[in-house]
């Protein structure tokens, strides 16, 4: 059933990377929360987050890539501010456990940013924009 939304053996080399640095990035982000900052249930918000980013870049779509690069970024962002205030106040585990947040989204972002990257997410757009529009013709033609 998956294989109907997601082909990873048609994905470019740098598309994989990009995913697999991508969910990894996400699998330590949880574990980091839930292991040294929550008590209880991880954030809702997150994990919807999180899966809607991963299946909507995993089939494909030009502007998940991009959105996905977007909240990369941000997250990075928000890592650098946490690893900087905890290496500053002597938190070298917490520091750490940001860090490898930091090199893990940096990673999907840069096989998500590379050209075999883009012009893999342009070419599935376009695939699947002019298979719609066959079946529309097809229909009209009948």
């Amino acid at each position: 059933m998956l294989t109907e939304f997601f082909d990873f053996k048609a994905f470019p080399a740098s598309v994989k990377n990009g995913f697999i640095f991508l969910a990894a990035g996400w699998a330590w982000h949880f574990f980091s929360l839930y292991r040294y900052f929550y008590q209880g249930e991880i954030p809702g918000r997150q994990v919807i987050i999180c899966i809607a980013i991963l299946f909507l870049t995993a089939r494909g779509l030009s502007w998940a890539r991009v959105l996905c690069i977007l909240c990369n970024i941000l997250i990075v962002l928000i890592y650098i501010f946490l690893a900087t205030s905890f290496l500053l106040h002597s938190r070298m585990q917490l520091g750490l456990i940001a860090l490898v947040n930091i090199v893990l989204f940096s990673l999907s972002t840069y096989f998500f940013i590379l050209r075999e990257s883009s012009i893999f997410f342009r070419a599935g757009n376009r695939n699947r924009a002019g298979t719609g529009n066959d079946r529309h013709k097809d229909a009209g033609q009948r």
